[in-house]
């Protein structure tokens, strides 16, 4: 489904601009296409839960959001409907994190997606997810 490069631009500010929660968890987006997205943050205090590792939520929703934003060319008000994760190493303090997700099924309804997050190589967890479309756009094109 090819859009125009505009309307993915716009698309991918509005969640760059519009999720607080990203925002708070300074969770960037680096780059998004047409199924793909990336996205970066560095270990902050913030992060950090009392064993001393980025605790595990930021982790999926790093992943989360990542996968999500791989979908914004859709122009959809897509919800998350299942995710499944796997905790593959720690993240430390002033570690950066680089999610990469892609979509690897499409449908008319139901999307699967899947996710990466590294350090440098090493990689240290990976997701799937299943998005539901709402057939609702983000963005109203003019006809």
């Amino acid at each position: 489904m090819a859009i125009k490069s505009e309307l993915l631009e716009q698309l991918i500010a509005i969640r760059r601009e519009h999720n607080e929660f990203m925002k708070l968890a300074d969770i960037a987006i680096v780059d998004a296409g047409e199924g793909t997205a990336r996205l970066e943050f560095t270990a902050a205090p913030k992060h950090i839960n009392p064993q001393g590792v980025v605790q595990g939520g930021v982790m999926m929703t790093a992943v989360d959001a990542a996968m999500a934003t791989a979908l914004a060319y859709l122009n959809d008000k897509i919800a998350t409907i299942d995710m499944n994760y796997h905790f593959l190493g720690a993240v430390h303090e002033g570690e950066h994190v680089v999610c990469e997700a892609r979509v690897i099924k499409p449908g008319r309804r139901i999307i699967v997606t899947e996710g990466t997050l590294k350090v440098g190589e090493k990689l240290v967890g990976n997701a799937t997810a299943s998005f539901m479309t709402s057939g609702v756009p983000m963005i109203e094109e003019d006809a």
